[in-house]
């Protein structure tokens, strides 16, 4: 017996660790895999019996440069933890842990409950100071070593990625040949996908705009399938965000080689994040321009990077992709005090603010401005600009629509194809199959029938998009395009014209707008920089805080037209019908509409209390003018006002009454001789079959028409004898309407 092996090491387990790095090394290093299970007749030879010596070989085909894993290694350091091993073998000391951390927790945890450790070429005691050091520098060497396999390795291949020989795996959209060269997939419907991706983008400026169009128009996306081949190495699936994103910054599809995008070159420091340090070139380790066929230029690519880069809403501030909001300058607006971006809050209304020296350094807010005035003056400045290209975008905007018709149309076409392709292959294995073979006919059946119900689902899908979306444009819809195109305004304007739609126009000629508002008290200085890198000033009037307590110019404008033929509570209908309201988005009565006309000094030819016994503007007249008129008293008036014999108007509350007196009323109340067809009140009721109230109910709803006829001394009162609504109801819309 070896003289470090004591009878306290032979009462507990000998364990052998196999271990092998790949399983290449498994399956073809068959020689090493043997000497290491040959260790267990080893450990008998110490002296360990067979029943108390465990092979540990489940970490076969895994590397040792980590413990993270490698649940072998870990049922290892657990039992010698536990105090239940004597001793552990091992071919070498490379097979337990290429990292010093891992293998000294091995040697001290050894070392604690004196478990010896023996190699190929010695036994070893961690307890001893000689052998500790030795087992050491072998864990050290073992370390040395991965680390210059794996230099050589990464050099040679950091070498070749230099030439741009180094093959990695191609985006969707690419094929390797044989030869290694890379040619474009040939599937056309793949290479029409991802143009029309960067089409898109190009027009929408942003990716979830990318992946709302393929949304609408039902396309799919191609995805790779990796280590495939024919037409089975690519799938279609429904667009994704990341899908489209990835295409969009991938450089492969602008012709370059690029490696190290991700993981620096030996040697080199990690840098930052594309478009932060001013471009790809300066971030990746390797880029060759011009290696494969191109989807798009390379300045087109970096044109995308940086539109990217600016849609992303983070720190540094950038402009952001366009959004719904309802501030039309969010992203492009900057604090003529800091410089800073100004932000964008809704309370509720949007304002323009420059807190972020607050939020940063606890510094006063530099300014803050509502965003409604200086979207206003903006958008004027910007519709002037451009009056003279408005014929320009009409022909730009039918030329794009009849070209995405035309994609549209074309892809749908493709899909067809590969649907039908798909179901004559699924037909051609089905007819090769034995008919007796049942086992086998069944499933490819049910493969055919699969092929073709997708075929059925997409023809109708395609019926459905010529109905709505390819559809070609008629002469109706070319003019109407340019009358809109001609009419930015109008367009600008219309419901269908969304907030983000707007942004996008204005950032086509506005590069930034910035804003001073502390310099001028009362003023806001806008000063708008163009895409040309000319500069205009404009000067916009800030709101005070009593606005909301003003009118709007159109509706004061609107009070003084209807002032002159229209009394307030006539006015207020009229503007609730106009759909106008309050600054408090209330609805329009008398009373406001009686308190704006005084506070702006609007004068009114309808009054609802007399200024004087004229007539208004409408035509109504005091119940004092009516008496003279008649020669009778005010109070037979306003009675007759209230029996419906005279049309009155009168407001709610204590308010004047107003009376309608025509020449035929005052024919018709003040009559001399008999007319045909009126009868005294108690002969007509004898004659239509009613009472003498149901008379008067008639003749104060509108339906008889009364007349007043002098007989000798006295007056009397005589009422249209014909059938009920034989004639046309007398005109009583001026009512009180309480």
């Amino acid at each position: 017996m070896h003289p470090k092996i004591t009878l306290d090491h032979l009462a507990r387990q000998a364990i052998v660790y196999v271990r092998q790095s790949s399983l290449k090394q498994v399956l073809e290093n068959t020689e090493s895999t043997e000497r290491q299970y040959a260790l267990a007749q080893k450990a008998a030879d110490y002296g360990w019996p067979a029943a108390q010596i465990v092979v540990i070989d489940e970490d076969q085909g895994r590397s040792a440069a980590s413990a993270v894993n490698r649940s072998g290694f870990q049922q290892l350091v657990s039992a010698v933890g536990l105090g239940q091993v004597g001793l552990v073998l091992a071919l070498e000391i490379s097979r337990f842990a290429r990292a010093q951390s891992d293998w000294y927790r091995v040697l001290e945890l050894a070392a604690i409950y004196h478990t010896l450790i023996a190699d190929e070429d010695g036994l070893y005691d961690p307890q001893d100071h000689n052998d500790r050091l030795l087992l050491g520098l072998k864990g050290t060497l073992s370390e040395a070593e991965l680390w210059t396999l794996r230099s050589r390795l990464q050099g040679g291949r950091w070498n070749k990625a230099r030439k741009g020989e180094l093959a990695y795996s191609l985006p969707v959209g690419y094929v390797r040949e044989p030869d290694g060269r890379v040619e474009l997939d040939p599937d056309q419907q793949v290479q029409t996908t991802i143009r029309t991706i960067f089409e898109q983008f190009q027009l929408l400026g942003s990716t979830p705009a990318v992946l709302r169009y393929f949304r609408d128009h039902q396309l799919p996306m191609p995805r790779s399938v990796l280590g495939a081949t024919g037409p089975e190495h690519v799938v279609w699936k429904t667009a994704t965000y990341e899908a489209i994103y990835l295409i969009l910054t991938n450089p492969t599809y602008a012709g370059a080689y690029a490696y190290g995008r991700r993981k620096p070159a030996p040697g080199q420091r990690r840098r930052s994040a594309v478009g932060a340090t001013g471009g790809p070139e300066e971030a990746w380790a390797v880029l060759i321009p011009d290696v494969y066929p191109a989807y798009l230029t390379w300045a087109a690519y970096l044109d995308n990077q940086r539109r990217l880069a600016a849609n992303r809403s983070c720190f540094p501030a950038a402009s952001g992709a366009p959004r719904q909001g309802e501030a039309l300058l969010t992203g492009i607006a900057i604090c003529g005090q800091c410089g800073r971006h100004l932000a964008v809050t809704y309370n509720p209304n949007a304002w323009y603010t420059g807190g972020r020296a607050k939020q940063r350094y606890a510094e006063p807010r530099c300014q803050s401005c509502k965003a409604t005035p200086v979207d206003q003056a903006v958008t004027e400045l910007f519709l002037q600009a451009v009056q003279p290209a408005q014929l320009e975008t009409a022909l730009q905007a039918l030329e794009q629509l009849d070209q995405e018709r035309q994609q549209l149309e074309h892809l749908w076409q493709q899909q067809l194809a590969r649907a039908r392709y798909e179901a004559e292959r699924a037909q051609r294995q089905y007819d090769r199959v034995e008919p007796e073979n049942r086992l086998v006919a069944c499933e490819l059946e049910r493969r055919w029938n699969v092929a073709l119900a997708e075929v059925q689902r997409q023809e109708r899908a395609y019926a459905q998009a010529r109905q709505q979306q390819l559809q070609p444009l008629s002469e109706a819809d070319r003019s109407l395009i340019r009358s809109l195109a001609t009419d930015l305004p109008g367009l600008w304007q219309a419901e269908t014209t969304t907030p983000a739609e707007r942004k996008r126009l204005v950032r086509c000629l506005i590069r930034d707008v910035t804003l001073d508002g502390v310099s001028q008290p009362g003023q806001i200085v806008v000063h708008v920089g163009w895409q040309t890198g000319a500069t205009t000033t404009l000067s916009v009037r800030r709101p005070r805080a009593s606005d909301h307590l003003e009118t709007d110019a159109a509706i004061l404008e609107r009070m003084r037209q209807l002032a002159v033929d229209h009394d307030d509570g006539q006015i207020a209908e009229q503007l609730n019908a106009e759909q106008y309201q309050t600054r408090w988005g209330k609805a329009w009565n008398y009373q406001r509409v009686h308190a704006v006309r005084l506070r702006h000094h609007i004068p009114s030819a309808c009054p609802i209390v007399p200024l004087n016994e004229a007539a208004r503007g409408d035509g109504l007249i005091p119940v004092r003018t009516a008496a003279r008129l008649l020669n009778i008293s005010p109070s037979a008036i306003a009675a007759w006002a209230r029996a419906g014999i005279l049309a009155k108007q009168q407001q709610p509350g204590h308010n004047p009454v107003w009376v309608r007196v025509g020449a035929e009323d005052v024919q018709r109340l003040t009559a001399e001789s008999p007319q045909p067809g009126y009868e005294r009140l108690g002969q007509a009721a004898k004659t239509l079959g009613v009472t003498q109230a149901q008379l008067w109910d008639e003749v104060k709803s509108g339906q008889r028409t009364i007349r007043r006829m002098r007989q000798g001394q006295h007056w009397e009162w005589q009422v249209e004898a014909s059938p009920a609504n034989a004639h046309t109801a007398r005109h009583n819309s001026e009512d009180a309407s309480a």
